[in-house]
């Protein structure tokens, strides 16, 4: 049966997450930091666009910003493709047409050939940290809520229960964090250096806007919109593919197209 998690439950999964520093010691030659890229095109309905950064789904709120978003994610088996790619998968707010991202996830930074495999956290442009490993077949709950000018960024791998994370983190100085998108994103290196990865993606997505709606990845014309972004290669083929969102907005998957 198909595990439904309430703004409730997203809430107790955030106070039960056992808050850590900031200073935790970081995965092992994780190198390359998980940067993303804004785009200045908005979407009220699901779009194409080529030559992103991203492959993802975005909700874009037009009238209604957004205080927190959910999901859960099961680690994929990463082959790195050269010796700084990478394939980074997370959820987050902003970012999408403006200057922050409050973001949680897993990333896949390649050292040569060998893929590290950490959670990671960041209040981009400030650099991000890589709390703890995880492996392969993981299962990992995230989550980032806003709350009276904190943004609480939480992971916890429900496969390895003792590692976890919940950070009240502010906005980065000098930044103005806007909490209008909420996504589910794949990233790779410089927006072009992915890694192979077995097919995976997000279960459970969900975000609540700021009137206190919950939305799975569907648009609701002029309060939100819905947004597909490929990123592609100097060919200009798509790097990955998404499928289409079932489950009311909550499932969907990532699928590696580049040729090995």
């Amino acid at each position: 049966m198909k595990r439904k998690r309430s703004v409730a439950a997203a809430a107790a999964l955030a106070a039960g997450l056992t808050l850590a520093s900031a200073t935790t010691a970081t995965v092992a030659t994780a190198s390359s930091a998980t940067t993303s890229s804004a785009t200045s095109a908005l979407s009220k309905e699901a779009d194409d666009y080529g030559t992103q950064s991203w492959t993802a789904y975005v909700l874009v709120g037009h009238q209604e910003g957004f205080r927190q978003v959910t999901a859960d994610f099961k680690v994929p088996t990463v082959t790195c493709t050269s010796a700084q790619s990478k394939a980074s998968f997370w959820i987050g707010l902003d970012g999408y047409g403006n200057g922050t991202v409050e973001q949680v996830g897993i990333t896949t930074d390649c050292d040569q050939s060998y893929p590290n495999y950490g959670e990671f956290y960041e209040m981009w442009p400030n650099n991000p940290q890589y709390p703890f490993r995880v492996n392969p077949g993981d299962s990992i709950a995230m989550s980032v809520t806003y709350d009276s000018g904190h943004w609480n960024l939480a992971e916890k791998d429900l496969t390895q229960p003792t590692e976890k994370f919940n950070l009240p983190l502010t906005c980065p100085s000098g930044k103005v964090c806007e909490n209008m998108t909420a996504e589910a994103v794949l990233e790779a290196a410089s927006g072009t250096h992915l890694s192979k990865f077995t097919t995976t993606g997000f279960t459970e997505f969900q975000a609540v806007d700021s009137s206190g709606a919950k939305v799975g990845l569907k648009a609701n014309g002029a309060v939100w919109g819905l947004a597909k972004l490929l990123m592609t290669g100097t060919d200009g083929q798509p790097l990955a593919d998404l499928s289409t969102i079932t489950d009311n907005g909550e499932v969907f998957s990532f699928t590696y197209k580049q040729a090995s």
